[in-house]
């Protein structure tokens, strides 16, 4: 997701689409002074519907999101999200 302006992000909130196909391991990266920096990552997710990470600080104007694992054994590596918001951070 490519932001308009470089922000420094709060925090970061995932909202999955579907509670049978949710993401089960998944890692948030933003691009920072052209290296890849991880926010989040998440090995083991049980919560089917949101998902919520606070991240230090960092400015970026460009957010990945990789989906390693889903839920449903049909799809085991794809899930849906309804959004994802990213929040400024107040620091």
């Amino acid at each position: 997701m490519k932001l308009a302006q470089p922000q420094k992000i709060g925090s970061v909130v995932l909202y999955f689409a579907d509670p049978a196909g949710y993401p089960t391991s998944f890692a948030g990266v933003a691009m920072v002074d052209g290296k890849e920096q991880i926010l989040f990552d998440v090995p083991a997710n049980n919560e089917s519907r949101v998902y919520r990470a606070q991240v230090a600080g960092v400015t970026t104007d460009t957010v990945r999101l990789i989906i390693r694992a889903s839920s449903n054994a049909k799809f085991p590596n794809a899930a849906q999200l309804s959004e994802i918001a990213i929040y400024k951070s107040e620091k």
